[in-house]
C-alpha cells in the first residue's frame, strides 16, 4: 500500500490539467479522492505536500519527457512559494543527466551510473526538505486570505463623494461607507458591496469607486465581527453575515435617492455566497448580482476538516479554528457544513454574472462552474491567469465585465 503522501502525490496529479483558460462547459466533475481540487491545493505547505513534491519531482527527473513538463507546469501554476525551487531543480536534473547519458555513451559503468543517479535523488530530496522549513516558516496564514487589489483614490478631482454610515443588524452596529456619485441627480441605482471572509469593507474599494464613476452609488459594510462594526470574531456565522446582507438591504431601500427598482448585490469570496443566500429570501428586490471568485467551495472543504489553510476534525469540531488572521467559531463551522447552496441558487431568477480566475486555489472555479448551472440566468466570465483576487489588466477586465453586465439590466 502507497504512503498517504506518495498516494496524494499521484491521485492529485493525475485528475488535473495544467492551468489555462476554462470555457463553460468544459469542466468535468472531479473526484472526491483529494478533496475536489480545492483542500489539496490549499494544503500546498503541509509536510505531506512538501513530500509529494519531492517523490514527483525524482519521478519527473527518472522520467523526462513532455508528461513530466505537463506535470511541473501545474506544480507552477498551483504551488508558487516552490515554484522557483522545483524549476531550477529541473534545471539542474536536466544538466546531470545529460552528463550521465554522455558519461554512459563513454563506457562508464550502468553501476557507476545508478550511484550518481541515488546520491542526486538523495541531495534533491534533503534540498527540498530543507527548504520546506524556511517555506513552512515563512509561509504567513494571510496566505490563504483573499489578494487586496492594488489601488488607490483616482487622482483629481473625485467623480464621487464618500460618507460614513452605521445601520444596525441583530443588535449589531454595522459601520459602512456610502459612496454616491455627484453629477447624478435625483434617484439612482445603488449596489450593495460584501466583503469576504478575513477581510472588510476595503477590499471592495475599487468596486465602489468605478461604479461611481458610472453613475451607481454603493454600500459597504463590515459585517458584525470584522472591521469596525460590533460584535466578536467568534460569533460570526453564516446566518448572521445574511442577516447583516438583509439589514444593510433594509438600509439602502431607506435612502431617498435608491432606485428601488435597481438595487444590486455584489459579492467577493464569501461575500458571494451570502448575496445567493440572501437573494434566496428577498430575490425580488434584488435587480442583478454579480459574484466574484466567490467561496461556493468552502462547505466541500469544512466538511474535509479544512478551512484557509488551517485544518481541524470535521467529526469533532473545535469551540474556534484561527485562519487568515481571522477566529471563527463552531458555529460558523457547523452552519457552512450544512449549507446547500445549489437551492439558494435555483431560487434567484434575476440576472447574474460570476467573475473567477482560473488559477484561483482558496475558491477554486470548478464550484462557480457548477453553481452556474443552477442559476436560471447566469454568465460565467473566466480571468486567465487570475488568482483569488485581481491585479492590473486583470482587475480592469473584471471591473469592465461588471460594468457592462449592470448597464444592461439598468
Amino acid at each position: 500500500m502507497l504512503p498517504e503522501f506518495l498516494a496524494d502525490a499521484f491521485g492529485f496529479f493525475g485528475t488535473l490539467e495544467p492551468a489555462g483558460t476554462i470555457a463553460a462547459g468544459t469542466l468535468e466533475p472531479m473526484t472526491d479522492g483529494f478533496h475536489r481540487l480545492g483542500v489539496g491545493i490549499e494544503r500546498d505547505c503541509q509536510w505531506d505536500h512538501i513530500l509529494s513534491l519531492c517523490v514527483l519531482l525524482l519521478l519527473v527527473y527518472h522520467n523526462p519527457g513532455q508528461e513530466c513538463m505537463k506535470y511541473l507546469k501545474i506544480m507552477q501554476d498551483c504551488t508558487q512559494n516552490l515554484h522557483a525551487a522545483l524549476i531550477n531543480c529541473f534545471k539542474t536534473c536536466d544538466k546531470i543527466d545529460k552528463l550521465l547519458q554522455y558519461n554512459e555513451k563513454n563506457g562508464k559503468s550502468g553501476r557507476t551510473i545508478m550511484r550518481w543517479k541515488r546520491y542526486i535523488s538523495l541531495f534533491l530530496i534533503l534540498t527540498l526538505t530543507l527548504g520546506s522549513w524556511s517555506i513552512s516558516a515563512g509561509a504567513a496564514d494571510y496566505s490563504y486570505r483573499e489578494k487586496r487589489p492594488d489601488y488607490e483614490l483616482p487622482s483629481g478631482p473625485p467623480s464621487f463623494t464618500e460618507t460614513e454610515v452605521t445601520c444596525v443588524s441583530g443588535g449589531n452596529v454595522l459601520s459602512g461607507t456610502l459612496t454616491r456619485p455627484t453629477d447624478v441627480e435625483g434617484k439612482m441605482p445603488v449596489a450593495i458591496l460584501l466583503h469576504g471572509l478575513a477581510t472588510d469593507r476595503s477590499w471592495c474599494n475599487d468596486i465602489a469607486w468605478i461604479l461611481a464613476d458610472n453613475g451607481i452609488a454603493s454600500v459597504r459594510f463590515d459585517f458584525a465581527g470584522t472591521g469596525r462594526s460590533d460584535g466578536a470574531q467568534e460569533d460570526m456565522t453564516v446566518s448572521s453575515e445574511v442577516a447583516d446582507t438583509l439589514a444593510i438591504l433594509d438600509y439602502v431601500e431607506s435612502l431617498g435617492f435608491t432606485d428601488t427598482d435597481n438595487i444590486f448585490l455584489v459579492g467577493k469570496s464569501m461575500g458571494g455566497v451570502d448575496a445567493a443566500l440572501a437573494a434566496q429570501s428577498r430575490g425580488d428586490e434584488i435587480k442583478a448580482i454579480c459574484l466574484w471568485y466567490p467561496g461556493f467551495g468552502v462547505t466541500d472543504a469544512v466538511r474535509h476538516g479544512f478551512l484557509l489553510g488551517q485544518t481541524f476534525d470535521p467529526e469533532n469540531l473545535p469551540e474556534t479554528v484561527t485562519a487568515a488572521g481571522y477566529t471563527f467559531g463552531r458555529g460558523f463551522l457547523k452552519e457552512v457544513g450544512e449549507l446547500d447552496y445549489a437551492s439558494a441558487c435555483r431560487s434567484y431568477d434575476g440576472p447574474v454574472l460570476i467573475i473567477h480566475g482560473d488559477r484561483d486555489f482558496i475558491a477554486p472555479i470548478q464550484f462557480s462552474f457548477e453553481m452556474s448551472q443552477e442559476f436560471p440566468d447566469c454568465t460565467l466570465k473566466v480571468i486567465p491567469g487570475g488568482y483569488h483576487g485581481f491585479w492590473g489588466f486583470q482587475e480592469i477586465e473584471a471591473l469592465n465585465n461588471m460594468l457592462e453586465f449592470f448597464k444592461e439590466n439598468l
